[in-house]
């Protein structure tokens, strides 16, 4: 994720948009200042990139491979981040038939961060 000054031919740049391309995903989302936030997943082969060796700019080449053929350059760059997203199924939700956790309650989270807390609100 970055939040970046954009120099760029994309003609949807400043407009809320998602990229699919065989190189990756992306999303743009402007922001105020001239800003968009780019949401780009980065990974290497099967393996996820662990978030602490991946730098701005390998974010940034991932992003011009997407948005190619048109160019992506940085006039400036406020804020990047990594993070390594986290996804697990359980073997079930419930027992009995009775439903334990749906929704937002099943989300892996620390209590309070809008994991099972505000997710038991679901349920009602």
């Amino acid at each position: 994720m970055a939040d970046i000054v954009p120099k760029s031919n994309f003609p949807d740049i400043r407009k809320v948009c998602y990229l699919r391309a065989s190189t990756g995903t992306i999303l743009l989302v402007p922001r105020p200042n001239r800003e968009i936030r780019l949401y780009i997943p980065v990974e290497s082969g099967s393996v996820l990139s662990s978030p602490k060796k991946l730098t701005f700019e390998r974010i940034m080449d991932a992003a011009r491979k997407i948005i190619s053929p048109y160019t992506l350059e940085v006039g400036s760059c406020s804020w990047w981040s990594a993070y390594r997203v986290g996804q697990r199924v359980g073997e079930r939700f419930g027992a009995n038939n009775r439903v334990f956790l749906v929704g937002d309650a099943v989300r892996k989270c620390l209590p309070g961060l809008f994991g099972e807390n505000p997710g038991r609100t679901d349920l009602t």
